[in-house]
């Protein structure tokens, strides 16, 4: 995905790329009328259908999901949900969304990959959950398959136990298995497989019971100690 500049001038830029001003130009009267005026219609009902028309267009869809795009990186699917919302027919905001894709401006691959590399980097979010949170926002199975794909096993297993140790370091003083089971949890919640969850678990438990052990026998040998406090001088 493209970057480009927020606001005004992001929409401008993104509007070149496409062709034509996003609301496109207003048609001038020929009648002698004001542009802005209403036309009459006889029957009443000729007005709405006419409006309808001219809201739900290809003008309407490119102003509507250029604005979007001019804020933040859209899938196909999100942008195709947000245009259904506003009223636009649905060959009109097909026709401008496959001229986006055309374009660069839409770019699920690239979308998804990103996403799945800062969610895991940043916020620890496993394949699972990935792959649901991709999905949701409308991106296709094959594609979402290709960027969960990418992560390498180790990479997870090693922020599951990095997010786990950090969770069980702010544990309260219970029983090893109610550690263990919320530890199982947590990391389920967050995405991570089974055979995941349980190396990752086991990991930090044994991890955290060897730093005890070793914590312990240190105080142990210091106690044992016979300290000599001349050894060290006045205080």
């Amino acid at each position: 995905m493209p970057e480009w500049a927020s606001g005004d001038d992001g929409r401008h830029a993104l509007t070149d790329s496409v062709g034509g001003d996003a609301a496109g130009p207003a048609p001038a009267r020929t009648d002698g009328s004001s542009r802005d005026a209403a036309p009459q219609w006889a029957d009443g009902h000729g007005a709405d259908e006419a409006s309808q028309s001219a809201g739900g267009g290809e003008a309407a869809a490119r102003r509507i999901a250029l604005d979007a795009l001019s804020r933040a990186a859209r899938t196909r699917g999100q942008l195709a949900a947000l245009l259904q919302r506003k009223g636009i027919a649905p060959e009109a905001a097909e026709a401008v969304l496959d001229r986006f894709e055309e374009v660069g401006l839409i770019d699920d691959v690239g979308y998804s990959e990103a996403f799945v590399e800062s969610r895991h980097r940043i916020r620890g979010q496993g394949g699972r959950a990935l792959s649901a949170e991709l999905r949701r926002r409308g991106v296709a199975d094959d594609v979402v398959a290709d960027a969960v794909g990418a992560l390498d096993p180790e990479q997870e297993f090693e922020t599951a136990c990095r997010i786990a140790r950090a969770r069980y370091d702010r544990m309260p003083a219970v029983p090893a298995e109610v550690k263990l089971r919320r530890l199982a949890g947590f990391l389920a919640r967050k995405g991570y497989s089974g055979a995941i969850v349980s190396r990752a678990v086991r990991h930090v438990i044994q991890e955290a019971a060897e730093e005890q052990e070793v914590a312990e026998a240190a105080a142990d040998a210091f106690s044992e100690c016979e300290v000599d406090d001349a050894a060290f001088g006045p205080g």
